[in-house]
């Protein structure tokens, strides 16, 4: 017996006995009669078909919502930048310099990365097999462009790097692709324990705020974390699965090749 089943009943028995004990014979002639019985059965099932189609509705969208999505190797994967300290972003012209979005590009193992605010724009371009990468950065009217690699930009990630990773066992799909939760236990006393979702459906893509995290074996798809002391949340908006351009990942022209370790003094030259 089910629990709508159950409530019709007890609320028969209820009005059962209520009417017993007013002993009114005429009620319980009227309850006992075949019209009654009819009008109860069809409000019955028609509670039932309207609960039944429903439920059904429900499981439906859920299976749209939590179906797995095949591997992602080429496409558009769109996240959004969230700045957990409201007394920064509450300056306007220091929010204005805070980028609001990241953009990765992929093609294969050809992948590019925008990120831009109202000052500077940046553009990582890079082969996720031969690790090289060039980053071409327009910041204070200058146009620069360095070459290094995701082992190097993975060393200078100071103290980001060096953690141990714990599975949680938790998982849940963001935007129809499964992911895995893990903490990030820092070996630095000073830097706080983080936590992320990433999805092993999707290649990790490098970015500045992910550099760190390069040897996790998956996309960060969700991430909260403090990055050169700023508190963030970063978290993906889209995933699109779209044919791409090879031009997407061509090097842009004017800009001036500088190495790592002169680019401070060249971003800074007045």
């Amino acid at each position: 017996m089910n629990s709508f089943e159950g409530f019709f009943i007890f609320r028969f028995t209820f009005i059962f006995s209520f009417l017993n004990q007013k002993r009114n014979s005429s009620v319980l002639d009227r309850i006992f009669s075949n019209q009654y019985f009819m009008v109860m059965r069809f409000s019955r099932f028609k509670l039932f078909s309207i609960v039944l189609g429903f439920n059904l509705m429900v499981n439906l969208a859920l299976a749209q919502i939590n179906s797995e999505k095949p591997l992602f190797t080429e496409g558009k994967l769109v996240f959004d930048i969230h700045y957990l300290d409201t007394l920064l972003v509450k300056n306007p012209i220091v929010d204005a310099s805070f980028p609001k979005e990241l953009i990765y590009i992929l093609k294969g193992n050809d992948y590019r990365t925008e990120i831009q605010s109202d000052y500077t724009h940046s553009s990582i371009i890079g082969n996720l097999n031969n690790r090289n990468t060039e980053c071409f950065i327009e910041v204070l009217g200058k146009k620069l462009e360095l070459h290094t690699s995701l082992d190097t930009l993975y060393k200078n990630a100071f103290n980001r790097n060096i953690f141990n990773m714990v599975s949680t066992g938790e998982t849940k799909f963001i935007l129809g692709y499964p992911c895995k939760k893990i903490l990030i236990h820092y070996i630095d006393p000073y830097m706080k324990d983080i936590s992320l979702f990433y999805t092993e459906k999707i290649p990790n893509i490098p970015s500045p705020y992910t550099y760190a995290f390069s040897k996790i074996p998956g996309m960060i798809l969700e991430i909260d974390e403090n990055f050169q002391g700023i508190p963030i949340e970063l978290k993906a908006r889209t995933v699109q699965n779209l044919p791409l351009n090879p031009e997407y990942f061509e090097f842009p022209t004017g800009y001036f090749l500088v190495s790592t370790d002169d680019f401070i003094s060249k971003v800074l030259q007045p």
